[in-house]
């Protein structure tokens, strides 16, 4: 059954055109549509069948047929017999005894695979093996056009992956997107992200299969699992089959609850910069590692290892800049902080007031739905709200009766005075309206300037709000503390005519919802004083 008939070269001519054709398309279901119609007609075969290999070698599998469905010993039958460069027909007992004409996709290559022709009743083996091998020759081309759209995809995917990582230094949203986007470039079924803790332990914290917040508290000792060796050797590690590894630490999955078959493994490598006297040298430091953990429909690759190995450098580059720069914004609150507990400190009853005031405006940010930028001004403005009064005499300020219209006036003078303390430094001028304008009222009878309305900057107003509340529930040497509910009350009067009621009423849910406590409340004890009419609490 080997031989073939001759064939007329218009008829072979007719032929070699319509493969060309065929050829012609980039899509790879066409060709493969085309080629077994051309193929089954040419030799008149009632079945096409195209068996490729998988991703574990020595295996085959059905990728394309028409007119036949094979049972799994059918497949087994065929690929037994993938074992010759040449074309050649068989009866195979394994499929009934059908006649079948085996064609290798390629020369010297019986691993690339077949074409299996079934029932053919005028087999042209000749002509059908240079179908087929250029059938072979056409899907490798589209195969490594796939390829190339494939890896061209994943790079621009990860460039667009990392602008966003870069967009934020919040360590947790930088965490968080590393791992959704570890899934997501890699195809994967769930990815996991692991910190070396002080300790030398390397602590699991985030995986993509877990819920947001939840307290995953699952700790490999150091040098132990494949995530122990990766952080220990700073070596990538592809394990296809994590039972066959010793290293495999399978008490992670039975506390996080999953299931790990197959796993690549990545450092998170950066470099640390020694600063100081005789310093200034750069070392590299191994902070964490990334896994990517099942993937799905396919082994793991090396272009995948450094698809990720790329988002986990930058990823730990990104996470060391956060760091320094959390260190460098704590700092900086700290300074802050300390310059405002010093103004109040000038007189015993203000003690801790801008901090209240300061933790009392964010709260009606956040509930206001400001971004963090926004809150961040907040928090600066509220702290250093009061900074004009570092030059006021201290008679003044712990003076507790009513004051002179010279003294109130120098009072009314420290808003002002604290923008010009402030103005000259660049990194607090988004935060200079706050000061400015936290003691401007909406119906213009607040000062320095008298705005009105929303000429008083949103910051202003917030602070306003904050500033009013701490001041009537704390105790003063001109009056002793409202009552909460007196409190509560009398802020919802003045909404819309002295203050703004939407930061009001942002307190008032704040205060509800226990993320706002007065000074009293702090203490423990709720004052019964009642307001003592010494000096006007809306000037």
């Amino acid at each position: 059954m080997g031989s073939t008939d001759a064939l007329p070269s218009q008829d072979l001519l007719v032929v070699l055109q319509k493969a060309n054709q065929i050829a012609s398309t980039t899509d790879r279901d066409t060709l493969l549509r085309g080629m077994a119609s051309l193929l089954m007609d040419f030799n008149q075969a009632a079945a096409f069948v195209l068996l490729e290999p998988r991703a574990k070698p020595g295996e085959m599998l059905v990728s394309y047929s028409q007119g036949v469905e094979l049972p799994p010993q059918g497949v087994q039958a065929l690929c037994a017999e993938i074992t010759a460069d040449s074309p050649r027909c068989l009866h195979l007992p394994g499929l009934g005894a059908r006649l079948v004409c085996l064609l290798p996709l390629a020369q010297n290559n019986p691993q690339r695979g077949a074409v299996a022709l079934f029932d053919a009743a005028q087999p042209q083996l000749v002509v059908s093996d240079l179908l087929v091998k250029r059938l072979g020759s056409e899907l490798e081309k589209l195969d490594l056009i796939a390829s190339v759209k494939q890896q061209t995809a994943r790079m621009e995917a990860l460039v667009n992956i990392i602008e966003q990582i870069s967009s934020t230094l919040d360590r947790d949203t930088i965490l968080r997107r590393i791992i959704s986007y570890a899934n997501d470039l890699l195809n994967t079924e769930f990815s996991s992200l692991f910190l070396v803790e002080k300790n030398g332990d390397i602590q699991l914290y985030l995986g993509s299969n877990m819920p947001e917040g939840k307290d995953n508290k699952i700790t490999v000792p150091s040098g132990q699992g494949i995530i122990g060796h990766v952080v220990k050797s700073g070596q990538t590690v592809i394990v296809d089959d994590v039972s066959l590894d010793h290293r495999h630490y399978a008490q992670a999955d039975h506390m996080g609850g999953v299931t790990t078959r197959s796993i690549l493994a990545v450092p998170l490598k950066t470099r640390a910069l020694d600063l100081g006297s005789k310093r200034g040298g750069v070392r590299e430091r191994i902070i964490g590692g990334l896994e990517a953990i099942n993937k799905i429909g396919s082994k793991f690759t090396q272009e995948d290892a450094r698809l990720l190995q790329a988002l986990a450098n930058q990823a730990a580059t990104i996470l060391e800049i956060a760091g320094i720069y959390n260190e460098a914004n704590e700092l900086f609150l700290n300074a802050i902080s300390a310059l405002a507990a010093a103004i109040d400190a000038k007189d015993p009853y203000t003690v801790g007031h801008s901090q209240r005031v300061s933790e009392f405006a964010v709260e009606i940010g956040r509930e206001m739905s400001l971004n963090a930028e926004e809150i961040h001004q907040l928090r600066i403005g509220s702290l250093l709200h009061d900074i004009g009064k570092i030059g006021m005499p201290d008679a003044i300020l712990t003076k507790p009766g009513l004051l002179t219209l010279q003294e109130d006036a120098q009072i009314r003078r420290h808003p002002e005075m604290g923008m010009r303390i402030l103005g000259h430094i660049p990194k607090l001028r988004p935060a200079l309206r706050a000061v400015w304008e936290h003691h401007e009222r909406l119906d213009g009878s607040g000062y320095p300037r008298g705005l009105k309305g929303e000429q008083v900057c949103l910051a202003g107003r917030i602070v306003a709000v904050a500033d009013v509340f701490d001041a009537i529930t704390s105790d003063r040497p001109y009056r002793t503390a409202m009552k909460l509910k007196d409190a509560l009350a009398e802020l919802r009067q003045q909404a819309d005519v002295r203050l703004d009621a939407r930061c009001v009423e942002a307190l008032v849910r704040a205060h509800a919802n226990g993320r706002i406590q007065t000074q009293k409340e702090r203490r423990g004890r709720v004052s019964a004083s009642t307001l003592m009419p010494s000096r006007p609490l809306f000037p």
